[in-house]
């Protein structure tokens, strides 16, 4: 038998891969769920120098503003972190990260920062 349609002619198999890796955000309800989420994995995982998260999505959240940094600077002084949007157009990144890839937080850049 011959079943057509079972390619994916748009596949993100590295991506996959890649999330794996990644602490899983999806399905959290709030920013401090995520948070809370972050420092369960931060303390799994002593040997990561970058912490390194997808999947928060502040749609499902009963505050649905964007999140900051200032808790992330707070709980997270010295070790990069990184958590992307469910869809990977936004992120938001602590201090440490913008200082360790040179990231000045006062540059004037479209869209974003």
């Amino acid at each position: 038998h011959v079943y057509p349609g079972f390619i994916d002619g748009h596949c993100h198999f590295l991506g996959y891969g890649l999330n794996l890796q990644k602490l899983d955000l999806i399905g959290t309800k709030s920013w401090d769920e995520v948070l809370e989420r972050l420092q369960r994995f931060a303390e799994a995982h002593p040997d990561r120098e970058w912490l390194i998260g997808r999947g928060w999505d502040q749609n499902d959240w009963s505050t649905k503003d964007l999140p900051d940094n200032v808790r992330l600077n707070a709980l997270f002084p010295d070790r990069p972190v990184l958590l992307q949007r469910v869809d990977g157009h936004a992120a938001v990144v602590n201090q440490a990260a913008m200082d360790r890839v040179g990231l000045d937080p006062d540059a004037d850049i479209e869209g974003g920062l």
